[in-house]
């Protein structure tokens, strides 16, 4: 008996669930998202008299943030988007 009645529960969940996951009423709005994409860019900081010169001899500036820390804007090659890699006083030149 426990069998049958659990059977019959089983099969009108499963008959109408989809009605009353799916039904939307014509007074209903369907709101639209929109994604875009956008590459970031990287404020620069305050502006010094240093260079910072990569290994394929590029020479980039270099700036100082709030807080202090020297960095220089770089672009990465696989997704285009600018970053801050912050680099030691040493491994400056002057300009």
């Amino acid at each position: 008996m426990r069998k049958i009645f659990l059977t019959l529960v089983a099969a009108m969940t499963i008959a109408l669930a989809p009605a009353s996951l799916g039904a939307q009423t014509d007074n209903e709005t369907q709101v639209k998202t929109e994604q875009t994409t956008t590459a970031k860019t990287v404020k620069p900081g305050e502006s010094t008299n240093l260079i910072y010169r990569t290994k394929d001899g590029k020479t980039l500036p270099v700036y100082r943030g709030k807080k202090g820390g020297l960095f220089v804007i770089r672009t990465s090659q696989k997704t285009g988007n600018e970053y801050r890699q912050y680099v030691k006083e040493e491994q400056c030149e002057r300009a």
